[in-house]
């Protein structure tokens, strides 16, 4: 019951403006992330290819990566999701 009170700190996390935001545009994240990541992968393959890939490398683009998915999969969001689902 604490845990869940509305003064406590993981209320106000899960209240988190951006954080509800993103959990809105979850559909539009799931559907256009990969296809994103891939075509970044592509564009970027000759120069990715002269840094070796090692378990830190992996992990350190990961935040880059997702900053990345997430620009076209807000346009995604905005343009096509929300018009679609008010007009419903």
């Amino acid at each position: 019951y604490f845990a869940l009170a509305p003064d406590a700190g993981w209320t106000r996390f899960l209240r988190w403006t951006p954080l509800r935001w993103f959990g809105n545009m979850s559909f539009s994240y799931y559907l256009g992330h990969s296809l994103a990541i891939k075509c970044f992968a592509l564009l970027a393959a000759p120069l990715l290819a002269t840094f070796p890939l090692t378990t830190f490398g992996f992990w350190a683009v990961q935040p880059a990566l997702f900053l990345i998915s997430l620009a076209p999969c807000i346009v995604l969001f905005v343009f096509v999701e929300r018009p679609f689902r008010a007009s419903l």
